[in-house]
């Protein structure tokens, strides 16, 4: 048996998965995974990459044994991203992703436009340092 045939067979005991299943969903007949499995032949480059998919592992783990096995974590973790906002942030996430894209579009420059005029309070202050300054 060749190494990729020893891997391959892993995966088909550790998720008890029935030749016929994988075939279906990798395009192929259920003797050519057979035949895999006995180390007969040798898979295509597409072969690997859709037995690696259906299982969430690396083609290069699959195909030469290099680990890690699976694909490493992202850095990025939502829901740690979420634990840190405000609940107001997270209710214009909410209704932002309800927009269709063309109202997406619209969204970002309306956001600019009110980052870049003065609020109320910044025109009182601004007024008042103006009245202090004359007096």
């Amino acid at each position: 048996m060749n190494k990729f045939s020893n891997r391959l067979e892993i995966l088909i005991k550790e998720n008890k998965t029935k030749k016929k299943d994988l075939a279906e969903a990798v395009n192929l007949s259920p003797s050519m995974i057979t035949d895999m499995v006995k180390g007969r032949g040798n898979p295509s480059l597409k072969t690997i990459r859709s037995i690696a998919n259906y299982y969430s592992v690396r083609e290069e783990w699959l195909e030469y044994g290099t680990l890690p096995i699976y694909p490493e974590e992202p850095q990025y973790k939502p829901e740690v991203f979420y634990e840190k906002m405000a609940p107001e942030e997270l209710e214009l996430l909410k209704y932002y992703r309800q927009l269709c894209p063309d109202q997406k579009l619209m969204i970002i420059p309306m956001m600019r436009g009110l980052l870049s005029s003065p609020t109320k309070s910044e025109e009182n202050e601004s007024r008042e340092r103006i009245l202090k300054a004359a007096s």
